[in-house]
């Protein structure tokens, strides 16, 4: 299982008890375990920076040693980094699953859980920061699933969110609040930067991002690069007519002469 150490001594220090990330609006001292299966990812420790291409998809997460077999959890996963363009930087949700069910390993969904919720929850959206933008903030937090949990009226478009606009802006205290969550029994972080260069993707990419363009970054970028290849061909074609008819040109007054 890979990890990645990057953080600096002095630095882990300060995060030593810290499993949310910093300005978090939700602190948790307990780690929650959490493994990029696909690519053989552990978020250890807290904070690092990994590719994206290493979280891709879902996460798995692990349940606590004090677990039980009735024990349902929810899991919710926030980018607290999102540039709208217009004010401060606001949250996006990222994750948002349900009836978790496990002990003292990964946990998975059970519909029929004990206390399940027929609350839909946000399918996993791959991390994709604007390139330009810096690194982005992931945090995970693990909640004890209430009794007959309902999605809070103010934030039922999360629930789930019919696009990338309906993810943002959230508020995972807020939404704890109002759903009577209590506090997180787990959570832990992670970056992730999107290190394209203008040269590749073009000035669309280094503008002010806006969330929409967050999750849509890489076909964006691809996009680009393939525009850019095309301009190329094209301007390589005409240097060749170009050339084709001063050759041709040079050699009629050569035959006249």
């Amino acid at each position: 299982m890979k990890s990645f150490s990057v953080l600096g001594v002095s630095t882990l220090a300060a995060f030593v008890t810290a499993q949310s990330a910093p300005n978090f609006p939700v602190q948790v001292d307990t780690n929650l375990r959490v493994d990029f299966l696909n690519s053989s990812t552990s978020v250890s420790p807290p904070g690092t920076l990994l590719p994206r291409d290493d979280v891709l998809y879902g996460p798995t997460v692990y349940g606590p040693e004090n677990a039980t077999e009735e024990a349902t959890y929810m899991l919710f996963m926030v980018d607290e980094d999102v540039n709208t363009g217009n004010g401060p930087r606001v949250q996006l949700l990222h994750y948002f699953q349900p009836n978790l069910v496990g002990i003292n390993h990964e946990l998975s969904v059970e519909p029929n859980a004990r206390n399940a919720t027929t609350a839909v929850g946000a399918e996993y959206l791959t991390p994709s920061p604007p390139a330009g933008d810096g690194p982005h903030r992931y945090t995970l937090l693990l909640y004890p699933q209430p009794e007959d949990f309902t999605v809070p009226q103010a934030y039922i478009s999360f629930s789930p969110p019919a696009d990338v606009n309906a993810r943002y802006p959230f508020n995972m205290s807020g939404f704890a609040e109002a759903a009577g969550l209590g506090q997180p029994i787990a959570a832990n972080w992670f970056r992730v930067v999107n290190d394209t260069t203008s040269t590749e993707t073009g000035s669309s990419t280094t503008s002010t991002a806006s969330a929409s363009s967050s999750a849509s970054a890489s076909a964006s970028a691809s996009s680009s690069v393939n525009s850019a290849a095309g301009l190329v061909e094209v301007r390589g074609s005409a240097s060749e007519l170009v050339a084709g008819l001063v050759m041709g040109m040079a050699g009629a007054w050569l035959w006249i002469f």
